[in-house]
Formats: C-alpha cells, structure tokens, sequence
C-alpha cells in the first residue's frame, strides 16, 4: 500500500512542476508519515498528520520540511 502512495505522491509532484529534489525528498517524509502513523493507511486523517508535523516542528526541522502539508492537501 505505501508504495502506492509513494508513486502517486511522485507523479503529482512532476505534475505540479516541482524540482527534482523535492520529489526526491517528500517521498522519504512519507515513509516517515507512514512509521509515524502505524495504522491501516487507507484512512489518511486531517488529525494524525496534524500531530506528525508538530512532531517535526517540536524537533525543529526546517520549514520546507512541514511544507509537506501541501502535499497531503491540508491547505
């Protein structure tokens, strides 16, 4: 399931016309989404991701990092 969803994150990515490094990048802060979350991924909740990306900002990683919300069509 989750290289499912890594393909398609990929796709959308080339889609938007973002650079290369990006769509190298966010695909690994999903595998993290996915170790974080731990639950059946077929329900991907506003919630959940919510809290994993405060997880990331208590750990001070850089804005672009949390940019990922976009991604996952939360703004």
């Amino acid at each position: 399931m989750q290289q499912k969803y890594l393909k398609q994150t990929k796709q959308e990515l080339k889609l938007r016309n973002y650079s290369f490094k990006t769509i190298k990048a966010y695909p690994s802060y999903l595998r993290e989404y996915f170790d974080f979350k731990k639950l059946n991924l077929e329900k991907i909740d506003e919630e959940n991701i919510k809290q994993f990306l405060l997880n990331k900002k208590d750990k001070n990683y850089f804005s672009q990092t949390i940019k990922m919300r976009e991604v996952l069509n939360l703004e």
